[in-house]
Parts: C-alpha cells; structure tokens; sequence
C-alpha cells in the first residue's frame, strides 16, 4: 500500500515540477538585442503544442478512425462457404439444365 501511495505522490510532484517550468518560463523575459527577440523565434519551434493549453480528451478522441470490420466465427464461416457452395452448384445446374431444372423443382 505504501508503494502505491508513494508512486501517487511521485507522479504528483513531477506534475507541480513541470507546471513550475513552465510558469517560470513565461515570467521570465527575454533580452532583446537590437528590437529583435532572438530567443522568440527557437521558442516558437520547440514549443508548438502548449501542454496548458490541449483540448480535451474527448474531442480528441471522438472521432473514430478505424475501419469497421465483422468477425465470424468458425461456424458462422462454415456456414457462409456452404451456402456459397449450395448457390454456385445451382447457378451451374441451371446454366446447364435451364428450364428442365425449373420444372423440377416447382413440380416438388
């Protein structure tokens, strides 16, 4: 119990630690050298994505990306190739038999 207590408090502190940083750095100001901000220009291309400043999770997520995709099982896949079977045996008995095939069947 100690241990899991203890890894809370860790992950706590490196939070404060990193929310600190980044205050620091805002209040902090940068020289400027000939009414050039030099440091503003790095800055902007390490940081592009503000940490403070995300949209929520559920925006984020709320779309879904992944493709649909149907999952037999191996019964349901039996039967799916049997019945496939069954229509190709038919489609070619009719090909071959046509209209003698027809009076057959609707005679049983």
């Amino acid at each position: 119990m100690s241990k899991e207590t203890k890894e809370y408090t860790d992950q706590a502190d490196e939070l404060r630690k990193l929310f600190n940083e980044v205050q620091e750095e805002s209040v902090q100001s940068v020289p400027v050298v000939d009414g050039v901000n030099e440091d503003s220009e790095t800055d902007q291309k390490e940081r592009d994505v503000d940490i403070l400043n995300l949209p929520p999770r559920k925006e984020v997520h709320s779309t879904n990306n992944k493709r649909t995709r149907v999952r037999l099982s191996g019964a349901s896949l039996r039967l799916v190739i049997v019945v496939i079977i069954i229509l190709v045996f038919l489609g070619g008995a009719y090909y071959f038999w046509g209209q003698e095939l027809m009076d057959v069947i609707t005679s049983i």
